[in-house]
C-alpha cells in the first residue's frame, strides 16, 4: 500500500461482522477511524450429556460505546462466524454482580445463535440517535430465534419469560417481503453511476431476501436490483435519521466496498465525506471555469479590505474602551481607582474645580473628593464594597461636613455619600437602592445625600439621550436624602395597553390630554426613562394631527414595551 494514501478522520465507520481482510482494506484505503464489531458467534455442536441437560450461554456481541458518533455502519449479515461448542462457552465470566442473566439451551437444540438478540440490542441504541447516518447492509435470509433467559442469583436459577428476535431487529422499518434464494437479477437503478457500478458485480451476486414497496416508502425508496418476479433485492431508503443501502450477498465485497466508499458515496452524499479527494482536481487553476480567476481576485481584494476594516474597527473599540473605561470602573472598582473614575465622571458632568483630597492632604478623615461651587463646596465620600453600606459608612461624611463648615465659618457645604455596592455582582442583580429606610431618613435630617455608582452609570446615557441636561444633574446632586433622577415631567397621559410593529407603535387611551404629531414624549419602564418623538397618530383608522381623548395608535421614532408609562 502506498505511504502517501490519504487518511480520513471522517467519516467514522463501524463494521458489524465484516471479514478481517475486508475491514483492514477499508482502513488501508484511508478510513482509519474504523471499529470492528460483531453480533456474536454462532456456536455449533452443543454437547448435551443427556436429554435433561441444559447449557447456559451469554451473548458475546461487541459494539462501540459511542455508536452515536459513527457516520457509517456496515453490516454483513451473510458473514458466517461459527465455532464448535466448548465448556468455556458456558462458563460465567468474572463479574461483581450478585445476579446475572444468561440464555438457556435444552436438548435436542445443537446450535446457539446470539445474532438476532444482538441485533435487537444494537437497534435500541440506534433508535435514540438524532443525527443522520448511513448504513450499508449485505442482506441475509430473514429469520428469528426464540430465547429462554434465566436469572442466576447465587445457587438459585429462575426461568424468565421467553422472547423472540429477528436478525433485522436493528432496523425497525425494513420492508421485508420473502425469503427466497436466487442469482438472476435485473439492474433497475435510476442513478447512472450506481447502475454502472452494480453492473460490474451482477454476475457474482446471490440473494436470500426480497423487499416490498410499502406505499409510505414510495417517495423515499429507490430500487437498484430486482429478481425476475419484480421483487426488490437491492435498494436505497432515505429516512429522517438515516440513509440505508441494501445489497444482496456479493462475492468480492472487498473491491465492492472500496469502490463504493471511495467513488460512489462521496459523490452521492458529499457531506459525510468532508475530506474526500473525489473530483478535487476540478479546483486546480488549469480547470477554472470562465471568469473564475477574476472572481477569485475580487474575493481576495474583498478579504483584504475586510481584514483592514476589522483592524480599524478593533482599533476604534480599543480607543473607545480607553476613553470610557471610567464608566465600567464606577461599577467594578474600589479605593483609588474608584475615586479617580468618579473624578473623571464629575469633570465630564461639568464641575470645574474637582479635587482628590488624598493628593493634597494625607488624612484618613478627609473626604475623597472636593468640588468648588459658585455657592459653596460639595464634599464626596465614595466607597466600593462587596456588600451594602453600614450606618457609619453612610454618616461618615456628616462629620467631615461639620468640620468643613467650621473651617469656612459658613453653612454652604453640601455632603454626598456615593457607593459602588455589591460590586462583584452584575449591577442589575444588586439591591437597588441599597440603603435602609433609617439610613435614608438620617441622611435627610443630616442634610446629606445618598447615591450609587450604578445610578451615575445609567445617568450618563440619560444625559446623552437628552433626558436630562448636565446642569440639571449638577443641581440634583446637592439634594438631601436618597438622590433620585426624574425628568421634569408632571403629566402621565397613560400606560401602553398594546404594542405593535416591533414596538414602534403603541395603543393608549387618552382622557382630556392633548397630544400632537411631532411632540416629544417621555417613556418610563422599570424606573428608567427615555425620550421619543411622535411620528404619527391614528384614530378610527385615519391619520390625524392631534387628539385629546379616545383610544389612539401612536407611532414613535424608537421602540417601546407593553406596560410603559407615557409622560409629557
Amino acid at each position: 500500500m502506498s505511504s502517501n494514501i490519504n487518511k480520513y478522520e471522517k467519516p467514522k465507520i463501524c463494521c458489524i461482522d465484516i471479514d478481517d481482510d475486508i475491514a483492514q482494506n477499508i482502513i488501508n484505503i484511508g478510513f482509519s477511524n474504523l471499529f470492528k464489531g460483531t453480533f456474536g458467534t454462532i456456536i455449533n455442536k452443543i454437547n448435551f450429556k443427556n436429554q435433561y441437560d441444559e447449557k447456559y450461554f451469554h451473548v458475546d456481541f461487541l459494539f462501540p460505546s459511542n455508536i452515536q458518533e459513527y457516520d457509517i455502519i456496515i453490516y454483513d449479515l451473510t458473514y458466517s462466524n461459527n465455532k464448535d461448542y466448548t465448556e468455556e462457552d458456558t462458563k460465567i465470566k468474572a463479574t461483581s454482580a450478585t445476579k446475572i442473566t444468561q440464555l438457556k439451551c435444552k436438548y435436542p437444540t445443537s446450535i446457539f445463535n446470539p445474532k438476532p438478540l444482538s441485533s435487537s440490542f444494537f437497534g435500541s441504541k440506534l433508535n435514540v440517535r438524532k443525527n443522520k447516518f448511513i448504513q450499508i447492509v449485505f442482506a441475509c435470509m430473514g429469520y428469528s430465534n426464540k430465547y429462554r433467559p434465566i436469572s442466576i442469583h447465587g445457587s438459585n436459577i429462575m426461568d424468565l419469560e421467553s422472547f423472540e428476535n429477528n436478525i433485522y431487529d436493528f432496523w425497525n422499518k425494513i420492508p421485508l417481503l420473502n425469503t427466497i434464494e436466487g442469482q438472476e437479477v435485473i439492474n433497475v437503478a435510476k442513478n447512472n453511476d450506481i447502475k454502472i457500478f452494480l453492473e460490474k458485480y451482477k454476475k457474482d451476486i446471490k440473494y436470500y431476501q426480497t423487499f416490498s414497496h410499502p406505499s409510505y416508502f414510495e417517495k423515499t425508496l429507490f430500487p437498484f436490483l430486482t429478481n425476475n418476479e419484480n421483487e426488490i433485492i437491492s435498494f436505497a431508503l432515505n429516512e429522517p435519521n438515516k440513509i440505508s443501502f441494501v445489497f444482496p450477498d456479493i462475492k468480492d465485497k472487498k473491491s465492492f466496498l472500496e469502490e463504493f466508499l471511495i467513488n460512489l458515496l462521496p459523490s452521492i452524499l458529499p457531506d459525510f465525506f468532508p475530506q474526500s479527494q473525489l473530483f478535487k482536481w476540478i479546483n486546480n487553476e488549469e480547470y477554472y471555469l470562465p471568469n473564475h480567476n477574476n472572481i477569485i481576485i475580487e474575493r481576495n481584494t474583498i478579504e483584504e479590505n475586510f481584514k483592514i476594516s476589522i483592524e480599524e474597527n478593533d482599533k476604534k473599540l480599543k480607543e473607545n474602551k480607553l476613553k470610557y473605561f471610567f464608566l465600567h470602573d464606577l461599577l467594578t472598582e474600589t479605593d483609588k481607582k474608584l475615586v479617580e473614575s468618579l473624578k473623571k465622571y464629575l469633570e465630564w458632568l461639568g464641575f470645574k474645580k474637582v479635587t482628590i483630597k488624598d493628593e493634597i492632604v494625607d488624612d484618613i478623615l478627609e473626604e475623597d473628593i472636593e468640588i468648588g461651587l459658585d455657592n459653596g463646596l460639595l464634599i464626596i465620600e465614595v466607597k466600593g464594597i462587596g456588600g451594602t453600606s453600614t450606618d457609619s459608612d453612610c454618616s461618615q461624611i456628616s462629620k467631615i461636613k461639620h468640620r468643613r463648615c467650621e473651617e469656612r465659618t459658613k453653612f454652604d457645604v453640601f455632603a454626598l455619600y456615593i457607593v459602588n455596592h455589591q460590586r462583584f455582582l452584575p449591577p442589575n442583580k444588586r439591591k437597588n437602592p441599597p440603603f435602609t429606610t433609617q439610613q435614608i431618613k438620617d441622611a435627610y435630617l443630616d442634610k446629606r445625600g445618598l447615591l450609587t455608582t450604578y445610578q451615575l452609570y445609567n445617568l450618563y446615557f440619560d444625559i446623552e439621550n437628552g433626558i436630562f441636561t448636565k446642569e440639571e444633574v449638577r443641581k440634583i446632586l446637592l439634594n438631601f436624602g436618597i438622590i433620585s433622577f426624574r425628568p421634569t415631567v408632571n403629566n402621565m397621559i397613560g400606560i401602553t395597553s398594546e404594542v405593535l410593529k416591533d414596538g414602534s407603535v403603541f395603543i393608549i387611551n387618552l382622557n382630556n390630554t392633548k397630544i400632537f404629531k411631532g411632540q416629544e414624549i417621555f417613556i418610563e419602564k422599570n424606573d428608567k426613562f427615555k425620550k421619543s418623538k411622535i411620528l404619527s397618530i391614528q384614530f378610527n383608522d385615519k391619520e390625524i394631527e392631534e387628539i385629546e381623548s379616545g383610544e389612539v395608535g401612536i407611532k414613535i421614532d424608537s421602540n417601546i414595551k407593553k406596560g410603559s408609562k407615557i409622560w409629557i
